[in-house]
């Protein structure tokens, strides 16, 4: 064995002195041959154990050992270990009165344990009062550390390691689910946070935490077992010492949980349970998976445990020897081995304390005095790195043995088969030096088949006769959809049942979609498959999947053929809106065509009757030759608003609560169980017994409408819901992974052949988007009559304009007697007659001036040509005017 002190390296000793049998006393002091007596320095060591257990006598018989073959090898050492035992019973007080004695009266240089956490905890602080290093090599709670206490050395790996390991086995067998089984201890509680971290980190649930008090007794600890039973989750890891761990197993085969589909994991702490118990622990622990601290087989290794068999049994003789040391045994040895090493570093040659209280009580806490090489030491082990028994000696900056190799272990018949290896930077392999697969694994039951993790579910299924497309066992589209996304998932899918749901009342009434959901909050289902919708009250006691059907609530009702012909079929095309916006236009724009204005805007008319005139008889045709589709209600608020109605939906669906929602009273309410019943009901109608609608969510819809296709039609608004999801209980580890699936299956063109299946191949298309008005609404031309009333009010003001501009003079004189309303009504007479710049005036004109040459004379002669009296000036009108002296008068009226 070569061990490094800075860089002096130290002879290994001879393959020979290994083979000597020892002689030294195993009680307070061990020492070897060399150097005299007198010129020996004594470097008194507490030790600290449990000797009741058998980690205590193991390790103990280790100590003793390495003491004796460290100077057996090292014979020239002036300084010799000196061991000063004490039992701590397996008592906190007890490991702490010792502690103090040992640092008061005996006044060692450092200790080495106690074994537990919780003893270790206090002693630790003592040591830092003293300078005294505290060396555990069983400890491997996390919460222990030197940051707090500087003078705490663990010579052992922390539960962190081995807490990846585990995670590690989980990620690599993709479980999904694991619970720990602990003890109640500072010991069995320090790797639970360690343990629940790494499993996070690979995506595990922990759901559940199983905690064991060390007083437990056999039917505690089953009652513990059987509650863990009737969970789901197959996969457990127990962390407790051999004494409690023994017990758990024993009464795991007593609850039939040490049987195939069942997965077991052991820390190190009980990994070696089958070398101390020998055959009862076999016999208990079959197909257990363990994980320890890796240790090469070398031949001093081998040797070793030879010699330490025959001391154990000597110094136990009424014990049966266990098979070999553990692993926290050869640590011990170690320790001692650094130990001595490092107070040989130690130049002082006075070790007595300083500042002793001279109190002569011996559990004064003042009266503690100062190691004066407490430093000194300290800085010497942490410094120290051997090649030693167990494999490299290190210790890292954390003040902890550095080794994180982890072997993976398989209890199989009498033997601890090796099965891989862990390590930080490669994960779990069959070698160390390879990514090889684990090698295969006996579970417990001597199953070689990885177990899926899950006990066997119990899936509840709502019995649905009526619609039975969606959950029948055997061709429901829901069990398919499930079925396939269960053969999805990325790992092992757990085995499952299914188990039809009605209220146990003898009567073979199902019961309600709610009540089948609380049956898994209940726990009397693991999961619930079917046509359950997604609703938020359902979301406060389960998880739901991802929607694997999209859904809403729609409204059903019959649909009547029209096909009328009488006496007023031609009134029918137009809406009243549209007849009454058409005779407003057409008095608008009926004026005399006198003008270039009035052409134009009886242009853009004719454009907009051409257009209703095309509409009216393509309307008309189609009412007198196609029949028309008409449903027989077309909101729900006429339903709700005159009471007399009826409405229809399906038994136990959450639709009914919907409906009282929206104003529908209870006695109106009737619950159907298939689409036969719907389409009875709806052809009596309510009058008749039956419903004037019925409500229900759209792929139920779907199924009645593809029965029945051309008798009913979906109308009205949709009221939006989730869709149909899988139940879980809350928290399930299988709802994300579930969810995955869904989105993976839903893609793809397996779920169109279900829905092919479930709606037929030529599904029933859906008129709703189809219905067209009985009638051409004033709605569907409003931008024509837009056009038209812009052009024809344009024109008519610019009309106004050109006029009153024109005969302006008509108010215009001030003198004028004529009162307001003559001048109105000449203004009315002006805007009466003819344009004279229009071309139909000028041809009319012109006629009248040919039959004046003929026979009379012109109009123009007759005013202007004849001698004019002034009394004939005064009293002439144009237009029923009367015109002032002195005012000119145009010889043309001025119209539109």
């Amino acid at each position: 064995m070569a061990c490094y002190v800075g860089r002096v390296l130290l002879p290994s000793a001879s393959l020979f002195l290994f083979l000597l049998s020892s002689s030294a006393p195993t009680g307070a002091t061990a020492g070897g041959g060399g150097a005299s007596a007198a010129q020996r320095i004594p470097f008194r060591v507490g030790v600290i154990l449990d000797r009741s257990n058998w980690n205590g006598n193991i390790s103990w018989t280790c100590i003793s050992m390495a003491v004796e073959d460290f100077y057996a090898a090292h014979p020239k050492y002036r300084t010799r270990v000196e061991l000063r035992l004490r039992d701590s019973g397996e008592d906190t007080v007890g490991a702490s009165s010792a502690a103090l004695d040992l640092l008061k009266n005996v006044q060692v240089q450092a200790i080495i344990g106690p074994m537990r956490s919780a003893q270790a905890a206090f002693v630790m602080e003592l040591g830092h009062r003293g300078q005294v290093p505290v060396i555990s090599f069983s400890d491997t709670s996390p919460s222990l550390s030197s940051t707090s206490t500087k003078y705490f050395i663990r010579t052992a790996i922390n539960d962190k390691s081995q807490a990846q390991a585990i995670a590690a086995i989980v990620q690599t067998f993709k479980w999904r689910e694991v619970i720990p089984i602990l003890e109640d201890t500072e010991y069995g509680r320090g790797i639970e946070p360690d343990l629940i971290d790494e499993l996070r980190e690979v995506d595990v649930h922990v759901p559940y935490r199983s905690v064991i008090p060390l007083t437990a007794t056999e039917d505690q600890i089953l009652s513990k077992l059987k509650n863990l039973k009737t969970m789901q989750t197959r996969i457990f890891v127990v962390h407790t010492t051999c004494q409690l761990g023994f017990r758990v197993f024993s009464m795991a085969r007593k609850a039939k949980m040490m049987q195939k589909g069942y997965v077991w994991i052991t820390t190190y702490g009980l990994t070696d349970l089958q070398d101390l118990m020998g055959p009862n622990a076999t016999d208990v622990m079959q197909g257990v998976l363990g994980v320890k601290p890796h240790v090469k087989k070398t031949p001093r290794l081998k040797e070793f445990k030879v010699r330490w068999r025959t001391k154990f049994q000597q110094e136990n003789p009424s014990s049966a020897p266990p098979n070999e040391p553990t692993v926290f045994g050869l640590w011990a040895y170690d320790t001692v081995w650094a130990l001595a090493i490092a107070a040989e570093r130690v130049r002082t040659v006075n070790f007595a304390y300083q500042n002793v209280s001279r109190n002569s009580n011996s559990t004064d806490f003042e009266g503690l005095g100062l190691s004066p090489i407490g430093p000194e030491l300290l800085s010497s082990i942490l410094s120290t790195e051997c090649d030693a028994l167990s494999g490299n000696f290190q210790l890292v900056i954390s003040q902890q043995l550095d080794n994180t190799t982890i072997e993976i272990v398989n209890v199989v018949d009498n033997r601890k088969i090796p099965i891989g290896f862990w390590t930080a930077s490669q994960g779990v392999s069959r070698h160390l030096k390879s990514k090889a697969d684990l090698k295969i694994v006996t579970w417990p039951g001597k199953s070689t088949g990885v177990p899926s993790g899950w006990k066997k579910l119990r899936i509840g299924v709502p019995s649905n006769p009526g619609f039975g497309e969606f959950v029948d066992l055997d061709r429901g589209f829901c069990i398919r959809v499930f079925n396939t996304v269960m053969e999805a998932l990325p790992y092992r899918a757990p085995r499952f049942e299914y188990v039809l749901y009605a209220v146990a009342n003898g009567n073979g009434i199902n019961g309600s979609y709610d009540e089948l959901v609380q049956q898994v909050y209940n726990k009397n289902f693991d999961a619930v498959v079917g046509d359950v919708t997604i609703i938020y009250n359902r979301t406060k006691y389960v998880d739901f999947t991802l929607p694997f059907m999209e859904s809403g609530v729609r409204m059903v009702v019959p649909i009547n053929y029209d096909h009328p012909k009488n006496a007023w079929t031609f009134t029918a095309p137009l809406s009243g809106d549209l007849w009454l916006a058409s005779g407003c236009f057409f008095i608008f724009t009926g004026e005399r065509l006198v003008s270039n204005l009035s052409r134009f805007v009886m242009i853009i008319w004719l454009f907009v009757v051409l257009i209703l005139t095309s509409s009216y008889t393509a309307s008309l045709s189609s009412m007198l030759t196609i029949q028309q589709l008409r449903p027989t209600v077309t909101e729900l608020s006429d339903l709700v608003r005159s009471g007399d109605h009826h409405v229809g939906h399906l038994n136990g669906s959450f639709v009914r609560g919907l409906l009282q929602g929206l104003g529908f009273k209870e006695s109106k309410l009737k619950a159907y169980t298939s689409p036969e019943e719907y389409a009875d009901a709806l052809d009596k109608g309510s009058a008749n017994g039956g419903v004037s609608a019925i409500f229900d969510e759209l792929p139920y819809i779907k199924v009645l409408l593809s029965k029945y296709c051309g008798k009913y039609i979906m109308v009205g608004r949709t009221y939006k819901t989730d869709g149909f999801g899988f139940v879980f209980p809350k928290g399930s580890p299988l709802v994300p992974d579930v969810s995955s699936a869904i989105m993976n299956v839903t893609q793809g063109e397996l779920f169109e052949e279900f829905e092919k299946k479930l709606y037929g191949e030529h599904q029933c298309s859906d008129k709703s988007n189809n219905i067209a008005s009985s009638n051409l609404r004033l709605e569907s031309f409003w931008g024509l009559f837009l056009i038209a009333g812009v052009v024809s009010t344009f024109a008519l003001i610019l009309c106004l304009v050109v006029f009153f501009h024109k005969n302006r003079h008509v108010f215009g004189t001030p003198s004028s007697h004529s009162s307001v309303l003559q001048k109105l009504r000449t203004l009315m007479s002006l805007f009466d007659q003819k344009d004279p710049s229009s071309h139909a005036f000028k041809h009319e004109n012109k006629d009248v001036e040919m039959a004046a040459d003929a026979e009379l004379p012109t109009r123009s002669s007759y005013l202007f040509d004849q001698p004019r009296s002034p009394s004939s000036i005064s009293n002439h009108t144009y237009g029923n005017f009367e015109a002032d002296e002195g005012t000119e008068v145009s010889p043309e009226g001025e119209n539109c």
